[in-house]
């Protein structure tokens, strides 16, 4: 596979940009990856200057502003062209960085993205496309995690092909099947956006559309590919890391309160850390921006060091299987010709 380069948002994070140093640092040192970190010169190079690391994989590129948590998207991008999230973007569309990926401010990302790269044919709108942890095999692949929040049923239907030719590159397979999140498994169930949906991911003679699927069946993953709207997505997302922490907070509290639960508990430990592992964001490290003419990788903005190696990891893998050659053909004429009817689409 070709060499690539992982550009990496050094400023993005709550940890930043301690974290993301860290991390370049143990993906070029301990898996051979060239890490380009893009943010404040002064702070990178105080952190780099207390390790050891193959130099040659390392690079910076200053970016002295900022775009904060609180900045609003839009206008961050604009009026903050220094900062790292539109250096980064600029490095890769010059063809100086194979991929971007930041864990910084999810709305200032995709708006600079689609300013700074455009969007890819016949897309309306990119998606982020997000592995869920599921307790049978491999993630499912959920889109969209917040980057739409009230898109057209077409919108959506772009987001299912993307995400399928994502899915194919990303796991070497054929055929994934798509399931479409809604209150109820019957085709007539959830509320016209999801009904207009149903009827276009069903027309599409290129899908494997199994139906709708109630997000309670996400565990027993009842299909490779989960299509909904950002908004849903998002509160889907952010409901299950909050139930994860709950049970773990809670088998904590538990362990402690006897003591032979607490013999039971070191006996479980390694079955509850192999539980968590699975269960934990950090594994997969980044979620695909989907849409865009270039390969965007979004981390979580809590992640930690493992997180972003994995994300880093993520990220060239992408680069490395040709991964926006395949995307910028899911759409294309050959494509459209299998799409349903204008006239069947509403919004």
């Amino acid at each position: 596979m070709k060499h690539v380069t992982v550009a990496l948002d050094a400023m993005g994070g709550d940890r930043a940009p301690d974290i993301p140093v860290r991390a370049a640092l143990r993906a070029a040192t301990d898996h051979g990856i060239a890490v380009t970190l893009i943010g404040n010169q002064e702070s990178i190079k105080a952190i780099l200057v207390t390790e050891s690391y193959p130099d040659h994989l390392i690079n910076i590129v200053d970016a002295p502003e900022h775009v904060s948590m609180e900045d609003q998207a839009v206008k961050a991008v604009r009026g903050k062209r220094r900062a790292s999230i539109p250096v980064g973007l600029e490095l890769l569309k010059s063809g100086d960085a194979d991929v971007f990926l930041s864990a910084g401010n999810t709305g200032a990302v995709v708006a600079s993205s689609i300013l700074s790269l455009g969007r890819l044919p016949g897309v309306d709108r990119p998606g982020i496309a997000i592995p869920i942890p599921t307790a049978k095999g491999p993630p499912l692949l959920l889109i969209d995690a917040g980057a739409l929040v009230d898109p057209k049923p077409e919108q959506m239907w772009q987001h299912a092909r993307l995400a399928t030719t994502f899915y194919v590159v990303a796991n070497q397979v054929s055929n994934p099947t798509v399931g479409l999140i809604s209150n109820g498994e019957e085709s007539g169930k959830g509320n016209g956006l999801v009904r207009a949906v149903h009827k276009l991911l069903g027309d599409d003679e290129q899908l494997q559309f199994i139906g709708n699927v109630e997000p309670r069946a996400m565990p027993e993953r009842p299909c490779d590919i989960l299509v909904t709207d950002g908004f849903t997505g998002n509160v889907i997302l952010k409901t299950g890391e909050g139930i994860v922490n709950l049970v773990q907070e809670s088998l904590r509290t538990e362990f402690k309160t006897r003591w032979y639960t607490s013999i039971l508990a070191t006996l479980l430990k390694p079955a509850i850390r192999r539980a968590g592992k699975a269960l934990d964001y950090r594994e997969y490290g980044g979620a695909p921006l989907l849409g865009v003419n270039g390969l965007v990788m979004i981390a979580h903005g809590g992640s930690d060091v493992t997180a972003l190696v994995n994300g880093i990891l993520t990220a060239a893998r992408s680069a490395e299987r040709n991964t926006l050659a395949a995307l910028a053909t899911s759409l294309d004429s050959n494509v459209n010709a299998q799409s349903p009817n204008a006239d069947d689409r509403s919004g």
